[in-house]
């Protein structure tokens, strides 16, 4: 089953990711398997990331109940760092990591192996956790750099105003007491 999940996650990984290293480690448990499903993609001088990294690692846990019927537990956790160096943002750097967790039972038969359960719950996983990356913390994160570099110097005060003000607290300090301790 190794050999064959490590086979199908290779395939997955060139499709959604075009590239980047996957492993696949399997090992037995008192009543089922469990399961490492492993994707690392390095990028370097791409349009919009001038080089970063992303690392899923899926974590799978699976609970025979007899030969027809499985329960899966995944975990997963992207890594994500993005090095950006263009004019209009300057030198920035985004990087975090987000874990989350599912649980499914399914049926387990001759088309619906171990194999395509843990597969298709890692596929739809990956697909929300991108998503969520991308319109929760990228878009956001952009959104609140955007408004901090946005508007300019500020107000504007006029001079009789800064001249008053300066002169309200000379007089306050020529007339404030000192402590003599």
């Amino acid at each position: 089953m190794e050999i064959e999940a490590n086979e199908l996650f290779d395939a997955y990984r060139e499709l959604y990711f075009e590239g980047g290293t996957s492993s696949v480690y399997l090992w037995d448990m008192d009543r089922g398997f469990a399961g490492c499903f492993l994707i690392k993609k390095k990028v370097e001088g791409s349009a919009f990331v001038k080089e970063g990294y992303w690392n899923s690692i899926h974590v799978v846990e699976v609970q025979e109940e007899g030969a027809a019927k499985a329960t899966y537990k995944l975990t997963t956790t992207i890594m994500l760092n993005m090095g950006v160096q263009r004019a209009e943002v300057g030198v920035t750097n985004l990087s975090g990591s987000l874990t989350r967790q599912s649980e499914m039972t399914s049926a387990v038969t001759e088309v619906k192996t171990h194999v395509a359960n843990i597969g298709g719950m890692i596929e739809h996983m990956e697909n929300d956790m991108r998503s969520n990356l991308n319109e929760l913390y990228i878009l956001k994160t952009r959104d609140i750099v955007n408004s901090l570099r946005g508007s300019g110097d500020g107000p504007a005060q006029s001079a009789s105003h800064v001249q008053n003000l300066n002169a309200a607290v000379m007089t306050h300090g020529a007339t404030r007491k000192h402590d003599t301790d």
